[in-house]
């Protein structure tokens, strides 16, 4: 599994850079066919999860798929009539600006769980609040995570909350009884204030 997600990131990690090649000037690109109510329920409440289709896959996929690929690519959103036509055609900025990504780099350096030691720029950036429910695409609600973690936040026991623009991380309840947050300790300028403040205290 490890080596899975190594590979994949890697692979991402690729597919940004500016020599990747393009298809007729655009990114390649996975379509996606989901309903709205799909989209944004994670359960439909009979049982059954919803689904969404992708492009020369026969078999459909859970909804849960489509969420965690929207979750790091822009969305195009095409609104049909019940007998086909296209009423409407936009584009969800979803997707962090370059800039924004710069901004979160340096405030979390690398992925915020702690523990995990993959770099930043392997990193995706999960919204925190979560954008099909309001979350807005801006630094306050982004963070950095390593895809497994991105991926497997939900089941994963850790949760995130952000305090005045900084993310706080919540441990499962297995690694702290009292599920204590913790602010994200990843930035170079938060190390070295740590640093000062131990020197500070070995000195007084």
């Amino acid at each position: 599994q490890k080596r899975h997600d190594a590979f994949f990131a890697m692979i991402q990690a690729a597919s940004r850079a500016a020599e990747t090649p393009t298809l007729g000037g655009a990114a390649p690109t996975v379509m996606i066919h989901i309903t709205a109510d799909d989209l944004t329920t994670t359960d439909t409440g009979d049982g059954r999860h919803g689904i969404a289709h992708l492009d020369g896959v026969d078999a459909p996929v859970p909804a849960t798929v489509a969420r965690r690929i929207g979750c790091t690519g822009d969305i195009l959103r095409a609104v049909f009539t019940p007998e086909g036509r296209i009423l409407e055609l936009r584009s969800i900025q979803r997707c962090f600006t370059p800039t924004q990504r710069k901004a979160i780099v340096a405030r979390d350096g690398g992925c915020i769980i702690p523990g995990c030691t993959i770099p930043a720029a392997w990193c995706e950036i999960h919204h925190v609040q979560d954008h099909a429910h309001g979350g807005p695409t801006e630094t306050d609600n982004g963070v950095l995570l390593c895809w497994w973690h991105h991926h497997h936040l939900d089941t994963s026991g850790w949760t995130i909350h952000m305090h005045h623009g900084v993310p706080y991380i919540v441990p499962p309840r297995w690694i702290d009884r009292d599920c204590t947050p913790r602010p994200a300790q990843g930035s170079a300028t938060r190390i070295r204030t740590r640093i000062r403040r131990t020197l500070t205290r070995i000195r007084t």
